[in-house]
């Protein structure tokens, strides 16, 4: 049991006489205190993970830039501030919490593959470390936008390196089918025309491929495939940016390697790379593990043929993951039960055949009505993908941190829902 914990939660989440605690505060305490469902954050996986990344990367001297899109919260992205990290953003609303909360205009990159001319005017007003450019006409409108304000900006490009890796289909962005980057014959044409460009002045490459990745294989084919692009080109260049994706434990069965192996081997590859300025994109590895969701039981459904649902009141669109990618949450009950187990799917009050947390899962046979349940690995693309479907109210966020619980974001209220709307 404490193995699995540690696994799940580096640690911070403890069976304590029974009861489950997070950084020492119980959970049932939160669910009285801020209701349920509710997300909470520990600040020491956070941290955690924090220095355990920039120490297994520190010898490469990276600009880590945490990846807003995973967990967007202010409190979370100052927390990155305070340990020096810059901010990976894809959106006019993400780069906008980044002027927020104060981060270095040096320190935020820009991707994404529709940046609007309002978004690119943003990135050249603040002139940010990069931006990346996704194809041919956004280099174009890059170039005029950044002449028209007097000015310039670096850029990547992304290229579109057609590997493949073992994750789910909808989170693989490197192959050549999917909407991302630049197939390398057009990027190779870009770079012949570099010096023509004024204002969009293209620095580097950028590649990213993918989330949740799990091995190092397909890093070591990347930077391979990206260096033979380079010197084909007779292109050196000064960034390059290797996206994120290193995967965590969402199951403590889960085979994942450390992130000290994946450091060593994306080293190992730079090594024959001439002085370049590595950027990092991490998301999930920072926050992933971080954060839970906790939820109570509202009702155990069984039908005659001995089919069992859980219904709880967190629901798809607070945790929408097992729904659209089919993913495993490790759940388990906050007070320790004595006694046998049953096999039901854990699911919520949506009208959604997919509405489901959780299928056949085996859960402690006295789990009845009002019982908790925590959700383990909710950090990432977890309340940022969060909706108000079925006009639900979101949930709110807490950040715990020795023992003590901050409000970092209120739940909605019924008010929320229609607070933009004209009647």
């Amino acid at each position: 049991m404490e193995d699995d914990l540690k696994k799940i939660s580096d640690g911070a989440l403890r069976d304590e006489n029974g009861h489950l605690c997070l950084e020492g505060v119980p959970l049932e305490k939160v669910a009285k205190d801020y209701g349920t469902p509710c997300y909470l954050y520990s600040h020491q996986v956070l941290t955690n993970r924090i220095n355990s990344l920039q120490a297994a990367f520190a010898p490469l001297s990276p600009l880590i830039c945490y990846s807003v899109k995973a967990n967007s919260n202010l409190t979370i992205l100052k927390l990155m501030k305070h340990y020096g990290l810059g901010l990976d953003v894809v959106s006019e609303g993400e780069l906008r919490r980044a002027i927020k909360v104060g981060f270095p205009s040096m320190k935020i990159v820009f991707a994404g593959v529709g940046k609007t001319t309002q978004e690119i005017d943003l990135a050249v007003k603040h002139q940010i470390f990069c931006l990346t450019v996704e194809n041919e006409e956004e280099l174009a409108q890059v170039e005029e936008r950044a002449i028209k304000n007097r000015s310039c900006l670096r850029c990547l490009l992304r290229l579109n390196l057609d590997i493949d890796i073992d994750t789910h289909h909808y989170v693989k962005t490197a192959k050549k089918e999917s909407k991302f980057g630049l197939d390398l014959t057009t990027a190779a044409r870009l770079l012949t025309r570099r010096k023509k460009w004024l204002g969009a002045r293209i620095v580097g490459i950028h590649f990213h491929l993918g989330s949740q990745i799990k091995e190092t294989i397909g890093y070591e084919l990347a930077l391979k495939k990206a260096k033979a692009f380079c010197q084909e080109n007779n292109f050196t260049p000064e960034i390059l940016d290797i996206g994120g994706g290193f995967g965590i434990h969402y199951a403590p069965q889960d085979q994942v390697c450390p992130i000290t192996t994946f450091a060593s081997v994306i080293k190992e590859a730079l090594a024959r790379w001439a002085k370049v300025k590595l950027v990092l994109e991490p998301g999930r590895y920072l926050v992933g593990n971080s954060g839970f969701l906790l939820t109570e039981v509202l009702y155990i459904k069984q039908r005659p043929d001995g089919k069992t649902f859980v219904i709880v009141d967190a629901a798809m669109n607070d945790l929408v993951r097992p729904s659209f990618y089919n993913s495993y949450h490790h759940i388990l009950p906050v007070r320790k039960t004595l006694g046998g187990t049953f096999v039901a799917d854990v699911v919520g009050p949506i009208c959604e055949t997919g509405d489901y947390l959780a299928r056949e899962r085996r859960l402690p046979g006295s789990l009845k009505r009002g019982d908790l349940l925590v959700i383990a690995g909710a950090g990432a693309y977890g309340f940022s993908m969060a909706s108000n479907y079925n006009s639900r109210r979101r949930p709110c966020e807490i950040l715990v941190q020795d023992k003590n619980t901050s409000l970092i974001r209120k739940r909605e209220s019924f008010s929320d829902l229609w607070r933009l709307e004209e009647l």
